[in-house]
């Protein structure tokens, strides 16, 4: 008995020496290819800057992964290019072919070399990529959904926009990463993102709704308001997903900041769900209205902890002066006496 422990001891330790040792190797190999990147980019960045100022510069024969290093070099700068110059990176990678080797990539057996190309092709630019990316939201791996998603983004591809929500609603990609995508697309997305309003899908409606509260302006108020006054009486199942609509709501009015979204919050400070009237309060709180005062200071006074706090907020951006006077008295309740600490800090 004693002589299989010892067996079965000196067996884990010969795993445990292993996996070290697989360990080591990896991350060595991790630091010599992430050189050889480093170096590959310190070699072409004169290429691209030339190619970025229009200049037509002697092209070497590029390999697949000094391609990908000069898209990954082209793809930072495009991001905060418009116009000719992101037109010639694109047109560079469709000239050469590289565009079509991605695309191809794109439908490999591997997972990897899939998500790989999904995320070449944004960097390289080229509104060829974006139906094929489109598709590419529906693979079966996340990483490649991932990457699909980013460069639509990149891309600023609006018919995108419908697959990328539905992506979002069923966590079919990270929330920052879809949520990223479409707002990189700014004002661009907002058309297909008031037509997603319609929907029967809640998930779907609410982060439409949410993401309006960036691309949207003061046009959407009225709709926006039609949402957050959607009807409460729901079956118990459904209950939850309705008021994230309406929460939703509330906190892109309270981004777009029209003051016709007033009455629509004031009313939405008696919702049921706690966390609706915690958005309604702090959106209430940045557009400044006066005339919600007394009802965020009951909320404040009476309401549980994240309400009540998200009233304190406001009060004391609504009106300091008369937030201090309201929460400086001994009988204050807490969140009033908050109201009141926050209060002192706003510039006069």
């Amino acid at each position: 008995m004693i002589a299989l422990l010892q067996l079965f001891g000196a067996a884990l330790s010969l795993l445990a020496l292993l996996t070290t040792f697989v360990l080591i190797f990896r991350r060595i190999a991790l630091s010599r290819r992430e050189r050889r990147r480093a170096k590959l980019e310190a070699e072409l960045r004169p290429l691209a800057l030339e190619l970025v100022d229009g200049e037509e510069p002697e092209l070497p024969n590029l390999g697949a992964a000094e391609a990908r290093a000069l898209a990954a070099i082209l793809g930072r700068y495009a991001r905060k290019l418009r116009g000719e110059p992101r037109e010639r990176i694109a047109a560079f990678f469709e000239e050469r072919g590289d565009v079509q080797t991605e695309l191809g990539r794109l439908r490999a057996r591997r997972a990897s070399r899939r998500a790989a190309a999904a995320f070449a092709l944004g960097d390289m630019g080229s509104e060829t990529a974006v139906e094929p990316l489109i598709r590419a939201l529906d693979d079966r791996s996340r990483d490649v959904r991932s990457a699909a998603a980013r460069s639509l983004g990149m891309l600023e591809a609006e018919a995108a926009v419908p697959r990328l929500v539905g992506s979002l609603a069923g966590s079919e990609v990270p929330r920052a990463i879809a949520g990223g995508a479409l707002l990189a697309m700014g004002a661009k997305a907002a058309p297909n993102l008031r037509s997603l309003l319609d929907s029967e899908e809640p998930g779907v409606r609410a982060n439409a709704i949410e993401l309006l509260g960036f691309t949207g302006d003061a046009s959407d108020a009225e709709r926006l308001d039609a949402a957050l006054r959607e009807d409460h009486a729901i079956a118990a199942s459904r209950w939850r997903e309705l008021a994230e609509v309406r929460a939703a709501a509330a906190r892109a009015q309270g981004r777009i900041g029209t003051q016709r979204a007033a009455a629509g919050l004031r009313a939405a400070l008696e919702d049921p769900a706690p966390f609706v009237r915690t958005a309604a309060a702090h959106a209430l709180g940045r557009i400044g209205d006066r005339d919600a005062f007394d009802a965020l200071a009951r909320q404040a006074a009476e309401d549980e902890y994240d309400p009540a706090q998200a009233a304190a907020q406001a009060l004391a951006a609504i009106d300091p002066i008369r937030a201090m006077r309201l929460g400086g008295g001994e009988q204050a309740s807490a969140h009033l006496a908050e109201a009141a600490a926050l209060a002192e800090l706003e510039p006069a």
